[in-house]
């Protein structure tokens, strides 16, 4: 083989190594980037667009499930988890029940009136009237 015939080859192999590291840290700048996009996309708060009526609060009511999965306290008994409901009347007569927090739940009343936000079976928010 040819003395400038191999240069030619070794100067080749060195364009295309250079060439396949570029690729790879540019797609890794790439999935980098995206990736970080992602994370501050998931943090970003949820805004829910919902419908709003006039509603009544007509029943609530916790279910209480014991999960195997979470922390038992020191006489090995499993903490439950509570789900809070809150029953609501609209304005047409429609009932539905929705799941609300905890804080939610404890602030509302039985009879209360006010104004209902909600998503499809989402849980929005609910100002409670004044009159």
């Amino acid at each position: 083989m040819d003395i400038g015939v191999a240069d030619r080859i070794s100067s080749v192999a060195t364009y295309v190594i250079f060439a396949v590291m570029f690729l790879v840290i540019a797609a890794a700048v790439v999935l980098i980037i995206a990736a970080i996009k992602k994370n501050i996309d998931a943090q970003a708060p949820k805004t829910l667009n919902g419908k709003t009526i006039r509603a009544k609060v007509i029943y609530k009511r916790i279910i209480e499930r014991l999960d195997p999965n979470a922390a038992y306290d020191r006489t090995h008994t499993y903490a439950p988890t509570r789900f809070y409901y809150v029953s609501f009347e609209g304005e047409n007569t429609e009932m539905m029940e929705l799941s609300v927090k905890s804080e939610v739940y404890n602030q509302l009343a039985e009879g209360d009136t006010g104004i209902l936000t909600y998503q499809g079976t989402t849980f929005v928010d609910y100002i409670p009237s004044q009159w």
